[in-house]
């Protein structure tokens, strides 16, 4: 049993590495900087909700924007024992370089004018929830809104799935991190940044 969980594993990674980079080529997830810090991709999308954000922009259900994607490949690798200080000096680094120079490619990349604002998938653990995160998310301008309830069973099937493949790009790129984490039972949500704030914080003068 032990030595067909050895070989099944490294055939599953496989098989998610290929349906990784399927999906990124029909919603056309693109990269923006090649650099191997660089821990975000991006994607020319339509606004999933109508949302208001702190500064003021509202953004209305199917207005364009970006979709921000975590380029799984480049996060810094988590140790066995867990996430530690250095770790998350080395992922804020890396996501605080990506931002800086996403706003400056924002500022010189004309087919992109018409973005009204910058929004990301995102799980958090329930334990240790939200709160954990909180004032690095308000350092980037990012705010967090829970994704509404799913409708019908179609929608709460949909939401399993979305559970499920976040958990099996986790496993596959930095397995270390599912650690006491049931992520069935994360707080999920989006990331959300107007392109006016995001601008305003990361531009470099």
């Amino acid at each position: 049993m032990a030595r067909f969980r050895t070989w099944l594993a490294p055939g599953t990674r496989l098989v998610i590495l290929g349906l990784d980079r399927l999906l990124r080529r029909i919603y056309g997830i693109r990269e923006f900087w090649t650099d191997p810090e660089c821990i975000l991709r991006i994607a020319r999308e339509r606004s999933p909700e109508t949302v208001r954000l702190a500064d003021g922009t509202l953004v209305v259900k199917g207005a364009p924007g970006i979709g921000l994607h975590f380029w799984n490949e480049h996060i810094p690798p988590i140790d066995p024992a867990g996430p530690d200080l250095a770790w998350g000096l080395k992922f804020y680094r890396r996501l605080r370089k990506s931002l800086q120079v996403l706003a400056g490619y924002l500022k010189n990349n004309n087919d992109l004018n018409d973005a009204v604002a910058l929004w990301a998938e995102v799980s958090f653990p329930a334990e240790p929830g939200l709160g954990r995160y909180t004032r690095l998310l308000e350092a980037f301008g990012f705010e967090f809104k829970p994704l509404p309830p799913p409708e019908g069973i179609l929608g709460r099937v949909g939401r399993f799935f979305q559970h499920l493949y976040a958990w099996a790009l986790i496993w596959t790129f930095n397995p270390p991190s599912l650690r006491r984490k049931n992520l069935f039972a994360a707080e999920r949500g989006r990331l959300w940044v107007s392109k006016a704030e995001l601008l305003r914080r990361h531009l470099r003068q």
